[in-house]
């Protein structure tokens, strides 16, 4: 072997012997687990069976995986889903493990006819039930012990009805509902629920059914029959007292009208005496206003002219007065215009410019005497 076949060789052989390694673990862990490990589906119950004499366990495996060493014991998958035994009818599902189909109920009326009937039973097995049909060997044979349970029990009970019976819907509802309760507690013993019972159809010989058409049609001829005639009663009725409301109303029309003239002639004399009130009301207020409007306004024209000759008196008085005269004066010398005035020192009848008094006095046009006594007077 080259060298160059040698290194490769070294660097592969740990590989391969990892490889192996693994694939040999992965393989048993695989086996083991599939060995060791029992799945229960949602669906079904488990029953486990001790294989050294231990027996069966007195309860049910739940949904799920379980531990389970190889040839100690073993587990059973029970189906614990909902099942249909039928009796006549369409085999829709004849090759479902969890639906039994047999032919229809064979049956004889309390009047001795022959009949087929079709009847459907829905039903499950009860929980925690599968360990004690695994122990008493039911679960092969349990469908044909309920379908044989059910066939009796039907045919007993089916045949307590007349022939009537079968052609109302409500009665056959009734019956089933009423079946139903019965057969649940005799299918107790078995470990199982009934769900439902449903009576689908049921069948007569042909001249039977010939002969309760022929006796229906009779029946509904009478029946339209009679309603004929009871529409006819409905529509004489209903033409009599057409006429009566047509009267009635025709006696009401003429009696509104005549209150309502009634009523109308009294609103109209009314409504005139009110107008005439209304307007001798009106034209003696407006006299009355407007008496009182002069007479006012002839009063305030007199106040108004007392007011001014008033106004006027009191103005005379007060420009009458020492504050009237200054006011007068003050006036006067606001609208005096002097623009120079040219005073003599020297002269005697000049008071000095410090004297403010008497020179007020001299400009105002008064005696010497005068200022001085106003002067004294302040």
């Amino acid at each position: 072997m080259s060298s160059f076949k040698k290194t490769v060789w070294r660097f592969v052989r740990p590989v391969a012997f990892v490889w192996g390694v693994y694939a040999v673990a992965g393989w048993l862990g695989s086996s083991l687990s599939s060995a060791t490990v029992i799945n229960v589906s949602p669906w079904q119950a488990g029953v486990r069976q001790d294989n050294f004499g231990g027996g069966l366990e007195p309860s049910d495996m739940a949904a799920g995986s379980h531990f389970e060493l190889p040839g100690l014991s073993a587990v059973q998958a029970v189906d614990m889903r909902g099942r249909l035994t039928s009796f006549g009818g369409e085999a829709k599902h004849k090759g479902s493990r969890r639906t039994a189909h047999r032919a229809a109920l064979d049956i004889r009326t309390v009047e001795g006819q022959t009949a087929q009937v079709d009847v459907a039973a829905a039903w499950h097995l009860a929980p925690g039930s599968a360990h004690e049909l695994v122990a008493s060997a039911m679960l092969s044979s349990l469908d044909v012990k309920i379908a044989d349970k059910l066939e009796s029990s039907l045919r007993l009970r089916l045949a307590s009805l007349s022939s009537d019976d079968w052609f109302d819907a409500h009665g056959r509802s009734a019956l089933a509902d009423m079946l139903e309760g019965e057969l649940a507690t005799e299918l107790a013993p078995l470990h199982v629920v009934l769900d439902g019972l449903y009576i689908q159809g049921v069948r007569f010989s042909k001249d039977f059914e010939k002969k309760l058409q022929e006796k229906q049609v009779s029946h509904q001829l009478a029946l339209l029959h009679d309603a004929r005639g009871r529409v006819e009663e409905a529509l004489a009725e209903v033409g009599k007292l057409s006429n009566e409301t047509a009267a009635l109303e025709a006696q009401v029309l003429a009696e509104w009208d005549q209150e309502r003239e009634v009523a109308r002639a009294k609103f109209n004399l009314e409504l005139a005496t009110l107008s005439a009130e209304t307007e001798a009301y009106v034209k003696g207020l407006k006299a009355t206003v407007e008496g009182e409007y002069k007479a006012s306004l002839a009063g305030g024209e007199e106040a108004i002219k007392l007011a001014m000759n008033e106004s006027g008196r009191l103005r005379l008085e007060a420009l009458s007065s020492e504050g009237g005269r200054i006011w007068l004066a003050k006036k006067a010398a606001s609208n005096l215009d002097v623009r120079e005035v040219w005073l003599d020192s020297r002269d005697p009848n000049v008071p000095s410019m410090l004297d403010l008094d008497a020179l007020v006095n001299l400009l105002f046009g008064k005696a010497r005497g005068d200022g001085e006594a106003m002067a004294a007077a302040r």
